[in-house]
């Protein structure tokens, strides 16, 4: 994919299409101010990923972000290092919830 490079001038006037193309498509736009890179938006999900040791489908993710609502609203809250350690933390749950 080429690298997309947007003014600052068109980002307040795109903002709406350019964050669409970023969190449906993947983009990554850069922002740049008199011609200099200064900012760049990413995908959250795709940049949330890329730290995780294992791949996750998107339905993985889902039902991950689901678990961590549900213990959220339940007032379980938890303290993890890594993401990766949260990720083994939500498995290991998932894991035993089919186990029952």
């Amino acid at each position: 994919m080429a690298q997309t490079i947007v003014s600052a001038t068109d980002v307040k006037i795109r903002l709406s299409e350019l964050l669409e193309r970023v969190a449906e498509d993947g983009e990554e736009i850069t922002i740049s101010r008199r011609g200099k890179p200064v900012a760049k938006l990413v995908p959250l999900r795709k940049r949330r990923r890329a730290r995780c040791a294992d791949s996750l489908t998107d339905e993985e993710w889902e039902e991950l972000e689901r678990a961590a609502d549900s213990d959220i609203a339940a007032g379980r809250v938890y303290e993890y290092t890594t993401i990766e350690e949260m990720i083994a933390a939500l498995e290991a749950r998932r894991r035993r919830a089919q186990q029952r």
